[in-house]
């Protein structure tokens, strides 16, 4: 299954966020349905973030992609772990202490915790607007701030500015203390694979495209 060209982009978020640009979707077609983490688990999916593009095995088995092959094109390797309530959890760092991430390719802004933006002391705006999380329904203001601290693996995310807002209102099964969700804006400036079948996501900085 494909997703297309076309199916991100670059519009407006609103004028009180100025120029800012993020990658909304598109979507010629009526829509059928969710495909849930069940369904990509059993065919061994992988998700190209950036090629907007989902690859499924034809007999159910991992597709045959090797980590040492990706680190060789400059992508970093983080581990998935899929938690007890089948969400897609990947760990990283704040301010040095350990988190953990939900990925959810379903929500178009990566939406942190607030606990997150004062563990880092990073200066932040409000947007003056309400946001609809995809798991925690309409939760207060969103915040915007640059994500100084925060890391996965060798991966420094200081140059990209997310968002940040309160998204847990249930337990998600996490490793480590809940950080956030990880959208499709992060996923896409960092050219994310996600091998559902191999447990893995790669990132790679954008500048090394």
């Amino acid at each position: 299954m494909e997703l297309g060209p076309g199916y991100f982009a670059e519009v407006p978020v609103a004028s009180v966020l100025g120029m800012e640009k993020t990658n909304e979707a598109l979507i010629p077609f009526s829509k059928a349905g969710i495909i849930g983490i069940n369904i990509l688990l059993k065919h061994g999916a992988v998700i190209n973030c950036r090629t907007q593009q989902i690859f499924f095995s034809l007999n159910g088995a991992s597709l045959p992609l090797t980590r040492q092959g990706y680190e060789k094109m400059g992508f970093t390797y983080l581990p998935i772990r899929i938690t007890p309530y089948g969400f897609v959890e990947v760990h990283g760092t704040a301010a040095g202490s350990p988190y953990s991430f939900i990925v959810d390719t379903g929500a178009f802004r990566t939406i942190l915790e607030p606990a997150i933006l004062k563990l880092t002391h990073v200066s932040h705006y409000s947007t003056g607007r309400g946001f609809i999380g995809p798991y925690a329904g309409i939760k207060g203001r969103l915040m915007y701030a640059k994500a100084w601290g925060i890391k996965f693996e060798s991966q420094d995310m200081s140059d990209l500015e997310l968002g940040f807002g309160e998204t847990q209102t249930h337990d998600f099964g996490t490793t480590y203390e809940y950080a956030g969700l990880i959208g499709a804006d992060l996923l896409f400036k960092r050219h994310a694979i996600i091998d559902l079948g191999n447990r893995a996501v790669y990132l790679m900085a954008d500048n090394k495209r």
